[in-house]
């Protein structure tokens, strides 16, 4: 798989944006059928970290597995707990400690009872790109490294990138869309409305973290998605 790949704007349909899932299918699945309304000649960009915090990863993996297989154009990029199974099943082959892959994974329901990733979603990883390219967007589950001549190139900091300030003459004047970092509802929105001037929007709210007692007076725990052609924000408070 490429690390980034260029996806030219439909004829028909929306372009879609949806930050982090983290394990949370009710509400992903609620998102798009209630609140998008998600249709074939749409597009749908998924921003990566679909699993791990949440209990329903499987389900989300299989949910968007099945729109792809029945012609719902979907996008999903590499997040980095995606990019962690990786890593982990890499480690266990190579380790000579007693690790086991069970042991290292967060997403235990990923796991046959062999305690081996099932193949379609081991598939379904390694063919993760790590950015969208645009017209006039460049999508990445993080964030860029600026301080690259270009930034393109660091596949690493799309997945883990944090505080940066973007620098709209390295990506040919194109707004940067990602998640990773959990922000509250009002600075995406504030985000929204100034995209221009920041070069960025941040559309991860940090659904799975609603369980979370600290996390309650942050305002975080739903699951954002943004229209790229009009900037409408659509939001699903969390149901698992």
């Amino acid at each position: 798989m490429d690390i980034g790949i260029k996806i030219k704007k439909p004829s028909l349909g929306r372009r879609i944006a949806i930050g982090d899932i983290h394990g949370c299918y009710n509400t992903f699945e609620s998102l798009v059928v209630d609140e998008i309304q998600l249709k074939k000649e749409d597009q749908l960009f998924l921003l990566g970290d679909y699993i791990d915090r949440g209990i329903r990863n499987r389900e989300v993996l299989d949910y968007i597995i099945e729109l792809q297989e029945s012609g719902f154009q979907i996008y999903p990029l590499m997040g980095n707990h995606e990019y962690f199974i990786l890593r982990d099943i890499e480690f266990s082959k190579s380790s000579k400690e007693p690790h086991k892959i069970r042991d290292l994974i967060e997403s235990k329901d990923l796991l046959n009872l062999e305690n081996q990733i099932e193949e379609k979603f081991l598939k379904f990883i390694q063919n993760l790109p790590y950015y969208y390219e645009l017209d006039n967007f460049i999508l990445v589950h993080a964030g860029l490294n600026f301080e690259e001549k270009n930034p393109l190139l660091d596949k690493m900091s799309m997945i883990y990138a944090r505080n940066f300030e973007v620098d709209k003459e390295k990506i040919k004047g194109k707004i940067l869309i990602h998640g990773h970092t959990p922000i509250n509802l009002d600075k995406i929105r504030y985000q929204i409305s100034s995209y221009q001037t920041l070069g960025r929007i941040n559309l991860d709210n940090g659904c799975v973290y609603k369980q979370y007692e600290l996390e309650k007076d942050k305002d975080l725990g739903r699951l954002c998605a943004l229209n790229l052609d009009n900037m409408e924000l659509f939001f699903r408070d969390s149901i698992d």
